[in-house]
């Protein structure tokens, strides 16, 4: 089933952790890249400097 196309774009303070951060990245990244820009370094974590 396609995924369709991301909502509204978001940041960090939008997730209650970091695992529903990453899930989302994980969710798009594969089509659209890091379309909410979550990863500042490039590593594939999203929001590890926001929550730590």
């Amino acid at each position: 089933m396609p995924l369709g196309k991301p909502g509204p774009d978001v940041d960090c303070t939008a997730y209650n952790n970091q695992g529903a951060a990453q899930y989302e990245y994980d969710r798009w990244y594969p089509t659209y890249g890091d379309i909410h820009r979550l990863d500042h370094d490039g590593d594939h974590r999203a929001c590890e400097e926001y929550f730590g």
